[in-house]
């Protein structure tokens, strides 16, 4: 097949051995009123994260506690800082630092030795999915992928690429080169108009399953995809915005986009989220980041917004109430719903940090097309009375779909997300309440009144009085307006509201029965009471 390239305008990024993937945009899909909020506070918070340009991760083996620089995750930053604006110092501090990296012999190639003793000396690793990323990254973040770091970019990585197409590694570790990386070849040798653009194309066109996604692995055979569970999110995600960038007319890259579309348009969960992988099925912020990424980019507005607000409704908000202690996390963006939770309670460790910089990286881009709220900011309880300690809802507006905001001035502050109504325990006790509802930079107020468990004085004008006469009751401790019931032992007699003072006043008729009668008086709610007993004769 013969392709046409065009520079492209966005990028993705792949890490040597391919495990992370970012797809910076910027996105252009037409959509209803964005907030720009979510994004910025990523974007904060994910730029704080490198170190002098570079993002270092923690990990834990054998209880021993090692450290390394992801040059690949740096970049991932990167991208994603561009995509969403306002951070263009530290997008420049990470590129360059990156090129000191390659300047150094790191990160795409490194001296590799033998795994026994003595431990020799081997080679020199040259590693195809680094070079691949890092040659797009060289292009989208205005630098000479000729001359990154000393390294002519475009020819490391045409070395790289064998006869079929497909790019390798040369390594004596193995080869680690897939799909991901294949990918970026195809984005950064088209952006920088290589003569192996056409044959990377190509070899990346037979990953596609018959299902229209893209596997992640090649097999030993240079072959192309035949079993269609082999399919990803992510390799298709990635695969979809290399060719995409490649402004083609060719018939098959123009069906290969339009099949993985529809791929990840049935992959697409009813709350808009998307799982990766075998390893990774269940809906988290990666892959959800990445395929509302390129939906987006391809025009499915609607998918690529329920995407964006499944994202936003994993990113912390660092309000106190509900997220103690976790202000300097605020915009961070959690993998999924567990890890979400425990940052909540706990915040964020050094150990799992690579995991929430890598998951804003993914997905941070995405966040540009949060929707903004409709409406003014609001929280309204219900009218009338309520009893302390019970659970009431509460109507929130002026909140954007997805937004994780906090309702405090119950027994427990309460979070929610987006629009709609939050559940919220009020306190045991008599008073009026106020509830606030608190968002990340903003918040509004309403009052709820509160009855209370209450022993009501009830009095009774007549100590005796003759059968099926009346006998004035007074009942006193009600709040005003609070709605009342007498009874004479099981039989209902009287019922009205209390005055502004708190007093019910009514006239019961004695029963035709002489003895001693019990009158007990309810107040709205049942644990709101009091009883007088007089005689009938």
């Amino acid at each position: 097949m013969t392709t046409q390239v065009r520079r492209a305008v966005a990028l993705a990024g792949a890490g040597a051995l391919a495990a992370g993937l970012t797809l910076a945009l910027p996105i252009t899909a037409a959509h209803a009123a964005t907030d720009a909020r979510p994004a910025a506070l990523g974007a904060t918070w994910l730029a704080a994260q490198p170190v002098d340009g570079l993002v270092t991760v923690k990990s834990e083996f054998n209880g021993q506690v090692s450290e390394f620089v992801d040059q690949g995750l740096s970049i991932d930053v990167a991208l994603a800082l561009k995509a969403a604006g306002g951070q263009d110092a530290t997008v420049t501090e990470i590129r360059d630092a990156v090129a000191a990296e390659v300047a150094a012999g790191r990160y795409i190639q490194g001296d590799e030795y033998g795994f026994t003793e003595p431990f020799d000396f081997v080679q020199v690793g040259h590693y195809a999915g680094a070079t691949a990323k890092t040659l797009t990254a060289a292009t989208e973040l205005g630098a000479d992928p000729r001359d990154f770091g000393g390294v002519d970019l475009v020819a490391a990585l045409e070395a790289r690429v064998t006869a079929s197409g497909r790019i390798a590694d040369d390594s004596s570790y193995g080869d680690y080169a897939n799909v991901v990386g294949q990918s970026f070849a195809v984005r950064g040798l088209g952006a920088t108009d290589s003569t192996a653009t056409a044959a990377v194309t190509d070899f990346l066109l037979l990953q596609q399953c018959d299902n229209g996604g893209f596997r992640l692995n090649f097999n030993s055979q240079d072959a192309g995809c035949t079993d269609p569970a082999e399919a990803t999110t992510d390799a298709t995600s990635g695969a979809l915005k290399a060719l995409d960038s490649l402004d083609s007319s060719d018939p098959d890259v123009v069906a290969a986009i339009e099949e993985g579309t529809d791929y990840l348009l049935d992959l697409q969960k009813t709350d808009g989220s998307f799982g990766g992988g075998a390893t990774t099925e269940g809906a988290n912020a990666n892959s959800t980041g990445l395929a509302g990424s390129v939906l987006a980019e391809l025009g499915e507005d609607e998918a690529a917004t329920r995407a964006a607000i499944w994202v936003r409704a994993h990113q912390l908000t660092g309000i106190d109430a509900c997220e103690p202690g976790t202000g300097a996390e605020a915009g961070a963006i959690a993998y999924n719903d567990d890890d979400l939770t425990a940052a909540a309670q706990d915040g964020i460790g050094d150990l799992e940090r690579g995991i929430y910089v890598r998951s804003a990286a993914q997905a941070l881009p995405l966040l540009t097309l949060a929707p903004a709220a409709e409406g003014t900011l609001g929280v309204q309880g219900k009218n009338g009375y309520l009893a302390g300690g019970s659970r009431t809802a509460v109507t929130l507006t002026g909140v954007a779909a997805g937004e994780r905001v906090c309702v405090v001035g119950g027994k427990a502050a309460v979070t929610a997300t987006g629009p709609g109504t939050a559940t919220v325990t009020l306190p045991a006790s008599t008073g009026v309440r106020t509830l606030t509802l608190v968002t990340a930079d903003d918040s509004a107020e309403t009052t709820v009144s509160v009855l209370g468990k209450a022993k009501l004085k009830v009095k009774a004008a007549k100590a005796a009085v003759k059968k099926g006469k009346k006998n004035k009751v007074t009942v006193t401790g009600l709040a005003a307006g609070e709605k009342v019931k007498l009874k004479l032992g099981k039989k209902a007699v009287a019922k009205g509201t209390a005055n502004a003072k708190g007093t019910f006043k009514a006239k019961v008729k004695a029963p035709k029965k002489a003895g001693k009668v019990k009158l007990q008086a309810t107040g709205q709610f049942a644990n709101r009471k009091g009883a007088t007993t007089f005689r009938v004769r």
